[in-house]
């Protein structure tokens, strides 16, 4: 009797620990720097990943909405959870990027990274997913540049890959002084300098 009630007490232990690590619905709050999800003891997929991750657009302007879709290369594959973000291409400290709009709380759960809310998106469930496409809004100023997405990819508890990214999307940044008030200040400046010297 006493070997059954520690076998129960063992394996509801090990139910608990497992799915409060594996994060069904998403809430991997704990992982929004690194985006490694906690699977112990197992570690990402060294293999090219099997997925890919777009944007519909290739610049950007502050304020701007973006569609980012999240798919499989082969429609056999599939995946059940993914963990996705904007980062700044030229300064990696900016993190998250932007925000996450229009969100079906039935499919996606928002998170809140680095005090930036809804910065961030992942799974409310672990159905398996062959496509997932998102709204992305810009944050309103210029200070992040060029922006890429990022995502982490699970396609089991043991099966994962991170660092999945889309292409850069370039910051159209505004127009400085025009060109043409440069080229006269350069031509006034040589024309001074010849008649200096001649």
């Amino acid at each position: 009797m006493r070997v059954w009630v520690w076998s129960v007490a063992v394996l509801v232990c090990v139910c608990w620990f497992d799915s409060s690590l594996c994060y069904p619905n998403g809430s991997v709050s704990i992982s929004c720097e690194s985006m490694i999800p906690v699977h112990l003891p197992y570690t990402a997929n060294s293999s090219s990943p099997p997925y890919t991750l777009s944007a519909s657009a290739d610049t950007y302007r502050p304020g701007d909405s973006i569609t980012v879709t999240l798919e499989v290369q082969d429609a056999t594959l599939y995946f059940e959870g993914f963990f996705l973000q904007a980062r700044s291409s030229s300064s990696p400290e900016l993190w998250p990027v932007g925000k996450f709009k229009v969100i079906n709380n039935n499919m996606f759960t928002s998170l809140t990274c680095n005090s930036k809310m809804n910065s961030a998106v992942s799974q409310a469930n672990n159905t398996k997913r062959t496509k997932v496409v998102l709204t992305w809004e810009a944050p309103n100023n210029e200070k992040c540049g060029d922006v890429h997405f990022r995502a982490t990819v699970v396609k089991s508890y043991s099966k994962f890959w991170l660092n999945v990214t889309s292409p850069s999307v370039k910051l159209e940044r505004s127009p400085g002084a025009p060109p043409a008030v440069v080229s006269w200040s350069v031509l006034l400046f040589c024309s001074v300098s010849l008649l200096v010297h001649s």
